[in-house]
Parts: C-alpha cells; sequence; structure tokens
C-alpha cells in the first residue's frame, strides 16, 4: 500500500461451523516504507498480518481498479485486461479510430504520469485526460508520432501534480487496420487529494463545466460562476 495512506482490516472469529462469532477493526495508517507486522486481536484470539508499504510514487494507483473503453475487439480484450497486472493480456479496441480506455481510481489522487505498455498493434496519436466525476475530461497532453513499446507521459501542469479520480486515453490514430492495443495501462502519483481541491479548467474550450466537492457539500463551476447544486450562485470569480 502506499505510504501515508490508511487501510480498514476486519477480523472475525468463527465458530467449528464457519459462523462468525465476532467482528473486530484494526486501522492502519502506512506512516513508514517497508515491511511491517500488524497484530490483529479479537477476542482474544490474535492473527499478525504482514504489510508491504511502498512510496507513493512507485504505486500503480490503476492496478485492479474498474476500467471502461468505447468498445472492445472481443470478450477476451475488455478494458480490465489493461489493468490486471498481467503482461500477457490486453485491451484491444474495435477497429477504428478515437476508441478511448479509462480506469476509475477509487479515490482522488494527485497524479504526476501515466505508463502505456503498448501492443503491435497501437495508436500513433493519443491524448491523456483526467476528470473528477468521469464525465467531464480536461486533455492533459496530446501525443504525435508514438512509436508504440512503453511510454510514460508526464501529465503535471508547470511541473506540479494535477488533481483526479478518472484518467482516459483516447487513441486518436492507429498505426495498423486493427485497434489500438494495450497490454498495460498505469497511473502514477505523489499522494492522495486534500480535502479541498481546484478543479482542472480545460484551456481548449471557452467555457468549461465542472463538479467537485468542498467540505461534504456538491458544487458546479461554469464560466467563471460556482453554482450550488440547487442552480444559486455561491462564489463568481472575482470574489475568489
Amino acid at each position: 500500500m502506499p505510504l501515508g495512506t490508511e487501510q480498514l482490516f476486519t477480523v472475525s472469529v468463527l465458530n467449528q461451523f464457519g459462523t462468525a462469532l465476532e467482528e473486530c477493526e484494526h486501522l492502519f495508517r502506512a506512516t513508514r516504507v517497508g515491511d511491517t507486522s500488524l497484530v490483529l486481536d479479537c477476542s482474544g484470539m490474535t492473527d499478525t498480518a504482514l504489510i508491504h508499504v511502498l512510496a507513493f510514487d512507485d504505486v500503480n494507483l490503476a492496478l485492479g481498479k474498474p476500467a471502461t473503453a468505447s468498445g472492445a475487439e472481443g470478450e477476451g480484450t475488455s478494458a480490465a485486461k489493461a489493468v490486471d497486472g498481467n503482461l500477457n493480456t490486453r485491451w484491444s479496441s474495435r477497429f477504428q479510430d478515437d476508441e478511448w480506455i479509462a480506469v476509475d481510481l477509487e479515490n482522488c489522487y494527485r497524479l504526476t504520469k501515466v505508463r502505456l505498455i503498448w501492443e503491435n498493434a497501437y495508436a500513433t496519436e493519443y491524448d491523456v485526460q483526467v476528470s473528477h466525476d468521469g464525465e467531464y475530461y480536461t486533455t492533459l497532453k496530446s501525443v504525435t508520432e508514438a512509436k508504440g513499446g512503453t511510454q510514460e507521459v508526464d501529465i503535471r501542469r508547470n511541473g506540479q501534480s494535477v488533481e483526479a479520480q478518472f484518467v482516459r486515453i483516447v487513441c486518436r490514430k492507429r498505426n495498423t487496420g486493427y485497434g489500438s492495443s494495450l497490454w498495460e495501462f498505469e497511473v502514477y502519483g505523489e499522494a492522495v487529494c486534500e480535502n479541498e481541491h481546484t478543479p482542472i479548467t480545460n484551456n481548449q474550450s471557452e467555457i468549461t463545466n465542472h463538479k467537485f466537492i468542498k467540505n461534504g457539500q456538491l458544487f458546479i463551476s461554469h464560466g467563471g460562476t460556482i453554482y450550488t447544486v440547487s442552480g444559486l450562485v455561491f462564489l463568481r470569480e472575482e470574489e475568489r
């Protein structure tokens, strides 16, 4: 697990019939890199969990996370195959341009780069996009004249990480008559988002809509003004 994150462990005490007699919870916070032994105690019975903590930027945040795509060549090449950590499985799109694959990181992270491991049928041109809600996406990097293989794309803005929960690759142009195909789609960052964050703006359009949560309340940013979900003006750009 990444340094600085938390994991809640649930321990069950079972009887001889496999029925749970009691459940106990233990919260573990990763405060140092390396292996840590966590003693789990429940109803006087103990067990030990070995936890391996990695530096945050060494953790593939997309591994095993929910993935979707615009389409796939077949059942065996679904979007999930590109985030399973197995270099023998892959996502392969339909045989057309502008196909995409997206991953839900299931939390907001401060992201720095993506790593793409392409199969022989790769995209020569593609966009790397991010989103807070999986609906409105912002293009951070447009790659052209790509050569396939393993590619790392820096998605920081002005040297600063960007906050997002969803990452999408839009394959604009293929190098073959087949689809675009990825063995693995990896995402890396430097930390979990703070409770309050500024939504990413899209410089490619004059007016954008973004949803974000602040202090547990949902807001919508549109054209320089922030609205509540009921449509009331909460804050104007000049008041920030």
